[in-house]
């Protein structure tokens, strides 16, 4: 079964909810709620490999990531995970079910990281259990971008391994590529919060104006090639000195 085009929120939760108890490997918690009272979820898909912190979301108006990350719940459960990670597979409910990017206060979530002044990235980042993670990868869309895919890359704290390369690579493989890697900083943002705390952290943006199937399967072939990265350069169990000491032991691919 593929997800291929946007749910309601009620189907979706339920959905949700389905596929964590078919897996004994995943994990579902409702962490808090939104300003209208939606759950918001964290997944945990277990692993025995390196921490690994993934969102979507973030802004109602891009129903590509939420998509994506239940593809990847049911992939993960299925087939099992070596990384360990963790998961809010929709951060703004509210946003989702009105079609619009703030939350219901009329705020961009993606600016209140380090503010946390909203119940949304509250409720995520009181969740949050470990500080460890390797990096942080977060679904977004270009809703009116017409051209390509391309991701947002904060300063890498390892030049050696290009994971939002890696990421583009693997959707230009079938999809459109605009910009490739963007290299911003912004404060506020859920990217720029956590590349300070070292964790590698990407933005994926697939074309809003695609077809969504389209844009769902960008997210989830720049997850896989950023996940399936990670892994391999973590594969000697070295990543508690992945990102803490900056004495990396594996070579890049």
């Amino acid at each position: 079964m593929f997800y291929d085009e946007k749910m309601d929120f009620t189907s979706y939760s339920e959905e949700l909810e389905r596929l964590a108890g078919l897996y004994d490997n995943v994990d579902l918690e409702v962490v808090g709620s939104s300003v209208e009272g939606r759950d918001i979820y964290r997944a945990h898909i277990h692993g025995d490999g390196a921490p690994v912190l993934v969102t979507a979301g973030h802004h109602g108006n891009e129903p590509a990531g939420p998509m994506a990350a239940l593809n990847y719940i049911r992939e993960a459960g299925e087939n099992g995970s070596t990384l360990d990670i963790t998961m809010y597979p929709m951060v703004n409910p509210d946003g989702y079910e009105a079609d619009q990017r703030e939350n219901a206060h009329g705020v961009d979530l993606n600016r209140d990281y380090g503010f946390f002044k909203e119940p949304e990235t509250l409720a995520l980042i009181g969740s949050i259990d470990r500080e460890d993670y390797i990096a942080a990868l977060d679904m977004h869309e270009a809703p009116r971008s017409t051209k390509g895919f391309y991701v947002y890359e904060s300063t890498p704290i390892r030049e050696d391994i290009h994971l939002g390369q890696t990421a583009v690579d693997a959707v230009g493989e079938k999809h459109p590529i605009s910009w490739g890697v963007v290299r911003r900083d912004r404060p506020g943002c859920f990217r720029d919060f956590w590349a300070s705390r070292d964790a590698y952290a990407v933005t994926f943006e697939p074309p809003g104006t695609f077809e969504i199937v389209d844009r769902i399967d960008m997210e989830l072939r720049a997850l896989h090639a950023s996940l399936d990265l990670l892994e391999e350069t973590t594969a000697d169990g070295s990543w508690d000195t992945y990102v803490a000491s900056g004495d990396y032991v594996v070579a890049a691919p």
